[in-house]
């Protein structure tokens, strides 16, 4: 079968026979990243390792991401060389094998995981915004031969942005027209981001962030990001804290996070505790039980039957006052002051970077990435205004 070298995978096979310790590939929507490293994983698996099997981990932001992506990919991808996909008609694949050769798949909201995860290659798909450089660090330690990253550059500011500053470390960014695979419909649809292109703008397509990360792949700053100058640093312990949370079940997390604010410095800092889907009343109790102190006071989201329900549990919780204007107005509040995130705080870390304005004439935002930013809106909304109630 007679097939074009996507770029990405040439300059994925040269640093590995170069003996780089790993390679970044940055680049546009459609350039042939992702299928390029699945023929990478497969050179690895039936020409590399055919005899001395491997172990190869690949990591996203999170597990269920890969059934709506890598597990599709690797499905159109293996039947061309001849493979059975172990995706076909399996809802649920946390690893599998390909010629003896063991596959990994892991999520990057998962660290602990990590700690344990030796592996002789390691795959970053999509590592930007998601993927946090602690999760990194150890998955690099624990690969034996050689890793990679690939991702669309849709921050300017990141951790994988900054490894291009290692002597073993190589790095190639490609585009859309570097993917000879590239069909003429998706094709079309990245040019029409073009906003120099004046039928794309008498049309409503041109987007002058989205043509530069996913056309021409470059770096660039979330178009109508909120907070663009929060820091990682570590909770501040000596101030005195106030806990928010916002409610969630199936599409949405339940999200507690601790805050102080240190009103001679301005900065508020914030560490998150609980981020998960699925908890009934008694399952979100008995956390706030076992995880913050019984002195501390909880500004919850309203709902009264819950928050009554916990309050006789014997937590320390009342409901927020929220109103048509507390989103505008807490927001309001939290970009005048400078914000420190913990480092393990990751889901709040993706919030942070994801939360945008849908409308920035009216200060509306989008509806999305703001659990943990709702849940310390609540928890400033009643006292954090008052700042010399922060000052312990």
């Amino acid at each position: 079968m007679k097939r074009q070298i996507n770029k990405n995978l040439a300059h994925l096979v040269q640093s590995y026979k170069s003996k780089k310790s790993g390679t970044v590939l940055i680049g546009s929507s459609r350039s042939g990243k992702t299928w390029s490293s699945i023929d990478f994983i497969i050179f690895l698996c039936y020409v590399v390792h055919n005899d001395k099997k491997c172990t190869i981990n690949i990591v996203r932001d999170v597990y269920a991401s890969f059934k709506t992506t890598l597990y599709e990919d690797f499905n159109n991808r293996l039947p061309d060389y001849g493979i059975t996909s172990p995706f076909a008609d399996v809802k649920e694949v946390p690893s599998f094998w390909l010629n003896g050769c063991k596959i990994n798949l892991l999520g990057a909201d998962k660290p602990s995981r990590f700690l344990g995860a030796s592996s002789d290659y390691v795959f970053f798909n999509e590592a930007i915004p998601n993927i946090e450089k602690s999760v990194f660090d150890q998955a690099e330690q624990r690969c034996r031969i050689f890793w990679w990253i690939d991702s669309n550059p849709s921050e300017n500011i990141h951790w994988v942005l900054n490894l291009n500053q290692r002597d073993d470390v190589s790095f190639l960014k490609t585009t859309f027209r570097d993917n000879p695979g590239i069909s003429k419909q998706e094709k079309n649809k990245i040019l029409g981001y073009d906003p120099s292109n004046i039928d794309n703008v008498r049309q409503g397509t041109a987007n002058e962030y989205m043509w530069k990360v996913y056309g021409l792949g470059e770096a660039a700053e979330r178009e109508g990001l909120i907070f663009k100058t929060w820091v990682e640093g570590e909770f501040n312990d000596d101030l005195f804290s106030v806990w928010g949370i916002d409610y969630g079940y199936s599409n949405d997390p339940t999200a507690l996070i601790r805050t102080a604010y240190d009103k001679k410095t301005n900065k508020l800092y914030l560490k998150e505790y609980l981020y998960q889907t699925e908890l009934n009343r008694e399952m979100i109790g008995n956390f706030i039980l076992e995880n913050v102190p019984k002195s501390d006071l909880i500004m919850a989201e309203r709902d009264g039957r819950l928050n009554d329900e916990l309050y006789n549990m014997g937590i320390n919780i009342i409901s927020a006052e929220k109103g048509p204007e507390s989103i505008k107005r807490g927001i309001t509040e939290m970009l005048k002051m400078h914000i420190i995130a913990h480092p393990q705080s990751y889901n709040l870390h993706n919030e942070l970077r994801n939360y945008c304005w849908h409308d920035k004439k009216i200060n509306t935002p989008i509806d999305r990435y703001n659990h943990l930013i709702d849940a310390t809106r609540y928890a400033l909304e009643d006292l954090g205004y008052n700042r010399d109630f922060f000052v312990g």
